[in-house]
């Protein structure tokens, strides 16, 4: 049987599609390997790419809030990413990476973790997991009795009013759980 270990030493070799020449090191996540609840971001941002590790400075710390309003930490969580190599923002993404990365990485690593919820961070994951980015429309639900959907914790950082929706969305999320 494969391991989240043995995934996360694949995803680091992996060249199936262009973005792998963007990227430092391609991130396959980190948490509790039986954790109730995974937490799927977009992509590592640039700084994220260089640490290899999702969520890091201010949009870590405020990620870390949130998980404390849920009385979790990381250590309870598995956190991972819809895509796993660095997105630059002039890039434009096809469909189909979102799906070679979707089938390669990410379907196995929810399939071994076998969360009770996933929450998805972002238009990105959205996309990548339920095949629609309409964040506005869908974020604060869960979605098939499995999927709460919410804003990516970056983009607290471009909006004053996103921040307050995902410490909304949070409290509802609380009560999910």
């Amino acid at each position: 049987m494969t391991s989240l270990f043995t995934i996360a030493e694949e995803i680091r070799k992996c060249t199936a599609c262009p973005l792998f020449k963007k990227r430092m090191v391609a991130v396959a996540g980190e948490g509790k390997e039986k954790a109730k609840v995974l937490f799927i971001s977009s992509a590592p941002n640039k700084d994220e790419d260089r640490l290899a590790k999702l969520l890091v400075n201010k949009q870590g710390k405020f990620f870390n809030q949130l998980l404390k309003s849920l009385n979790l930490t990381r250590e309870d969580i598995y956190l991972t990413s819809a895509l796993k190599c660095h997105l630059p923002s002039s890039y434009s993404l096809t469909n189909k990476e979102v799906k070679t990365c979707k089938n390669l990485w990410l379907d196995p690593q929810i399939e071994l973790l076998q969360p009770k919820i996933i929450v998805l961070l972002g238009s990105l994951a959205l996309r990548s997991v339920l095949k629609t980015s309409n964040i506005k429309k869908y974020h604060g639900t869960l979605i098939k009795s499995k999927y709460f959907v919410t804003y990516n914790p970056q983009a607290a950082f471009k909006s004053q009013k996103i921040k307050e929706i995902l410490i909304e969305d949070f409290k509802k999320l609380r009560k999910l759980l």
